[in-house]
């Protein structure tokens, strides 16, 4: 929250009258007002855990990734007063993504630097309060144009959010979204080796969000 002060300074006028000159008078005026930054409570189902349960070794391909099973979640934001809302992804388990790219998130580490394999965001289902149905976006941090669209892939390189259209974001009290998270299992050959003991899927990301006027 910020106080912001405006001061206008009403001149004195100089009035002749014969040869007197009018004592100067002055006066100020100051305007003075307070613009706060709305605040939003954002929450996700499951306390944003996606649990995929016992997964058999036997599902470990030699040369190639498998496919799990999809988790989804929901996600939305509750805001005081109508604002704009985006957010920014990071990855918690760096580096531990058997497939790079900005688009993935990690799984964590086997058999030393060994990857268990990675995972993608998907986004769609988007609502604000004020439009109803709305869009998305996805654009490079600093980039102040998007195309707006019904679903993004999150993107580690990019700041996200929800849209009007291409270059408007949309705005209101209330957000909505749906997230899948769609897991894959690295292979034998990425995970530096066969699992010798019981290991647990530790991908771990944070969505920081970000609201104004």
């Amino acid at each position: 929250m910020k106080k912001t002060v405006i001061t206008a300074s009403i001149l004195s006028v100089l009035a002749m009258h014969g040869a007197a000159i009018a004592a100067p008078m002055t006066s100020e005026l100051k305007v003075q007002g307070k613009m706060a930054v709305p605040s939003c409570q954002v929450s996700i189902s499951n306390s944003g855990v996606v649990d995929l349960g016992k997964i058999s070794n036997s599902l470990i391909d030699a040369n190639k990734g498998t496919a799990l099973e999809v988790g989804s979640l929901s996600i939305s934001a509750d805001c005081e007063a109508t604002t704009y809302l985006s957010f920014t992804a990071e990855d918690n388990r760096e580096g531990s993504s058997a497939v790079s790219g900005s688009t993935y998130f990690g799984l964590g580490n086997v058999n030393g630097t060994g990857k268990l394999g990675y995972y993608q965001m998907k986004m769609y289902d988007a609502v604000t309060d004020s439009i109803g149905q709305s869009k998305l976006y996805s654009t490079p941090k600093g980039s102040t144009s998007f195309s707006a669209t019904d679903g993004i892939i999150l993107d580690k390189n990019n700041v996200m959010g929800w849209a009007k259209s291409s270059g408007v974001q949309s705005s209101g009290k209330r957000f909505h979204a749906t997230i899948d998270l769609v897991p894959v299992l690295a292979s034998s050959r990425d995970m530096n080796g066969p699992l010798t003991d019981s290991v647990k899927l530790d991908g771990s990301a944070v969505l920081n969000f970000t609201y104004g006027l």
